[in-house]
C-alpha cells in the first residue's frame, strides 16, 4: 500500500491550518499595530458656537489614558466618550491626547469660537 498521498494530504493540511492560524492572529492583532486613535464627533473643527458649554463627543480606540486639555476623561465600553466643557468667548483650542499602554500617542486639536447671541 502506498502511504505516499496520505502524507502529502497531512503535509498539506498542516500547512494549511498554520497559514490559517497566522492570519487570524493578525487580524486580531491589528489594532494594537496601530496605536491609539482618537475620532472627534462634534464640535467641528473650525465651528462657531453661542453656548458657553458644549459637549464633546467622539470615539477613542487602542487607549489607555484619554485627556481634554490635560484632564482625564472616561469612554464608555465602545470607547465612546462625551465632556462638557466651558468656553470662553472668542477663540479655543481644544487638545484631546490619548495613548496606549506602549506610549505611543495620538493628538487632535478642535478649533472653535464662541460669539455671544445679539440680544434684541
Amino acid at each position: 500500500m502506498n502511504r505516499r498521498p496520505i502524507k502529502t494530504l497531512r503535509a498539506g493540511a498542516t500547512a494549511l491550518f498554520v497559514v490559517a492560524l497566522l492570519v487570524y492572529a493578525r487580524y486580531e492583532t491589528k489594532d494594537i499595530f496601530r496605536g491609539p486613535m482618537i475620532s472627534i464627533t462634534s464640535p467641528e473643527d473650525g465651528g462657531r458656537v453661542t453656548n458657553e458649554v458644549i459637549r464633546i463627543t467622539g470615539t477613542a480606540k487602542n487607549i489607555s489614558y484619554l485627556s481634554l486639555n490635560g484632564k482625564p476623561i472616561y469612554t464608555d465600553t465602545a470607547g465612546e466618550f462625551s465632556e462638557q466643557l466651558l468656553v470662553p468667548e472668542g477663540y479655543t483650542i481644544l487638545e484631546l491626547k490619548a495613548a496606549d499602554r506602549f506610549n505611543r500617542e495620538a493628538v487632535e486639536h478642535i478649533r472653535i469660537i464662541r460669539n455671544e447671541e445679539a440680544s434684541s
